[in-house]
C-alpha cells in the first residue's frame, strides 16, 4: 500500500473510531466525550530536555568530527613523509604499507562510529518521543481528557525542486497528513504537556 492511501486508511479509521464514541456517548446518556489537540514537535523542541538532547548530539557530532580531522592530519603526515622519499629507496614500500593500513583502518572507524553514533541518537529520540506521548497520557487524563488528536502540520513541498506529476503527490500527501484541520485554542494542551514535562526533567 502506497504512504498516501495508508495514511488515508488510518484517517478514515480514526474517524470511525470517533463517530463510535461519540455514538456509545449518546446511547449511553453519558457526558459528551472531551477531545483535545497537541503539537508533539512543538513539545519535542520547546521542553528542556529535548533541548539538552540536541546539545549533547551536537556535542558528540562535533567530537567525532574532531577525532577525525586529528586521524586525517595523521594520514596526511604519513603521505607527506612518503613523498620525500624515492621510490627505489628500501624504506619506500613498507611506509607505504604503513599509510595503506592507516588509510583502510581509518575508514572502518569512521564508518563504524557514525554508525554507533546514528544508532545512538536515533534511539534517545525514539525514547523522548515515548515520554512525551507518557506526558500527553497524563495530562490527558487530568483534564478528563477521551482523545487527542496530533495537531502537527507537516510543510508543504517546495514547487522549485518538484516537477508537476510529483509535487500533486506530495502535495496530497501533505494534505492528509493534516489529522486536524482546525482546533479551539481552548483544546491546545501542548504547552501543558511542556510545563508538566519540564517539571519532571527538572526534579
Amino acid at each position: 500500500m502506497k504512504p498516501g492511501m495508508a495514511r488515508v486508511a488510518i484517517v478514515g479509521l480514526m474517524s470511525m473510531a470517533v463517530l463510535a464514541m461519540v455514538k456509545s456517548a449518546r446511547a449511553d446518556d453519558i457526558s459528551p466525550v472531551k477531545f483535545a489537540v497537541c503539537d508533539p514537535t512543538k513539545v519535542y523542541n520547546e521542553i528542556q530536555e529535548g533541548k539538552d538532547m540536541l546539545a549533547k548530539i551536537k556535542q558528540d557530532s562535533q567530537t567525532l568530527e574532531d577525532q577525525a580531522k586529528s586521524k586525517q592530519d595523521q594520514l596526511k603526515t604519513m603521505d607527506d613523509d612518503l613523498k620525500l622519499i624515492l621510490p627505489t629507496a628500501p624504506q619506500y614500500m613498507d611506509k607505504m604499507d604503513s599509510l595503506t593500513k592507516a588509510s583502510v583502518d581509518y575508514q572502518a572507524w569512521l564508518q563504524s562510529n557514525e554508525l554507533i553514533l546514528q544508532r545512538k541518537d536515533r534511539a534517545q529520540m525514539k525514547a523522548l518521543f515515548e515520554k512525551i506521548l507518557g506526558a500527553v497520557n497524563q495530562v490527558a487524563q487530568a483534564k478528563g481528557v477521551s482523545l487527542v488528536m496530533n495537531s502537527a502540520h507537516p510543510d508543504f513541498p517546495d514547487t522549485e525542486r518538484l516537477d508537476d506529476k510529483a509535487f500533486a503527490s506530495a502535495f496530497y500527501q501533505v494534505i492528509m497528513m493534516h489529522m486536524s484541520l482546525y482546533a479551539d485554542p481552548k483544546l491546545d494542551i501542548t504547552e501543558d504537556v511542556v510545563i508538566a514535562m519540564d517539571k519532571a526533567y527538572t526534579k
